[in-house]
């Protein structure tokens, strides 16, 4: 997997990755999964047993319905407001309450409900959000292969963006 080039969602505020020269744009793909009944129940059955540790009770048909709920919502954040409130959605990946945003920051978000397993993942650079991928999380940590491919998509990024800042050469980022 290699970032071919990194796309404008909201114009100077919220960027999209491209992976492989594929133009195919996550956010469309994890909106029409996240809303895909017949998807979100393969998922949910997949993970049965994670679905099953969550402490309130959900069936798989709940679990259906509210993520299409939770999708709905995210997605609304994500574009209100012109992107004005991505610093309230994105928070960093790993849950620590940092008073500073950081340079090639891993981030996660999420809308703010008691119980969510959405998650879109972003690295925060220069004042903006570039946009990796997204996942349904069902557990604590990020150890389930799809959760993992996740991380690798985050740190690919960082890496890119950081060998980038050692040679100043940001012409790919189209920021």
């Amino acid at each position: 997997m290699r970032i071919s080039s990194i796309l404008p969602v909201i114009p100077e505020k919220l960027f999209r990755v491209v992976y492989n020269d594929n133009d195919e744009n996550i956010l469309v793909k994890l909106q029409d999964q996240w809303t895909d009944t017949q998807w979100l129940r393969d998922f949910f059955l997949q993970f049965k047993k994670d679905l099953d540790a969550i402490p309130e009770p959900f069936t798989v048909n709940q679990a259906v319905n509210q993520t299409i709920s939770d999708a709905d919502d995210l997605f609304l954040a994500l574009y209100e407001s012109n992107g004005e409130n991505l610093s309230k959605l994105f928070k960093p990946l790993h849950g620590k309450k940092e008073p500073d945003i950081r340079n090639n920051q891993a981030q996660k978000g999420r809308i703010q409900r008691r119980r969510t397993w959405l998650r879109i993942y972003a690295v925060h650079f220069d004042g903006k959000y570039i946009i990796t991928g997204g996942a349904v999380k069902l557990t604590n940590d990020m150890r389930r292969p799809h959760l993992r491919h996740e991380i690798y998509k985050l740190e690919l990024l960082r890496s890119k963006i950081k060998l980038d800042i050692n040679s100043n050469n940001f012409g790919y980022l189209d920021l």
